[in-house]
């Protein structure tokens, strides 16, 4: 599995368990007989989390204009509200957000497969590659263009 944070939680601190809730897809947050253990698909609803993390430079579900969200109300939006994080200023570019609310979606049978997450990585690593050499070393504050790297 690619992002396996059920191991990651058993060689860490109980703090850290909960900490990672916020990376965790929704059905592994489930208590009893709910609760499923990760999969392929719970690990692309974490990879799309830390996506969030590194393009927002922050914890998933730290609000933007105020303090971090609590570990309960993140369970809380996801677990009885079904809602996902509001999309953050960072992400500029709908396509990239449009593949982190597929690869986000709360059944896991509705996210998207692993290899289209990895296509549509590559092809945004691809677009970024092509504007940096068209644009010199400057090209990623340069905003006139849009990157058209849509998913289907």
């Amino acid at each position: 599995m690619l992002t396996d944070f059920g191991l990651r939680a058993a060689r860490t601190t109980n703090q850290d368990k909960v900490n990672a809730l916020r990376w965790k897809a929704p059905e592994c947050l489930q208590s009893g007989s709910e609760k499923s253990p990760p999969t392929v698909q719970s690990d692309v609803y974490s990879l799309g989390m830390c996506i969030v993390e590194a393009v927002t430079h922050n914890d998933p579900w730290t609000s933007f204009a105020g303090p971090r969200l609590p570990d309960v109300a993140v369970k809380y939006s996801l677990l009885k509200k079904h809602e996902f994080l509001q999309r953050p200023p960072a992400f500029e570019d709908d396509a990239q957000w449009d593949l982190v609310m597929k690869m986000c979606a709360f059944e896991p049978s509705e996210r998207i497969e692993l290899p289209e997450v990895l296509e549509s990585l590559a092809r945004f690593a691809n677009i970024e590659s092509a504007q940096a050499t068209q644009w010199g070393n400057d090209w990623r504050w340069n905003k006139t263009q849009p990157i058209d790297g849509r998913i289907e």
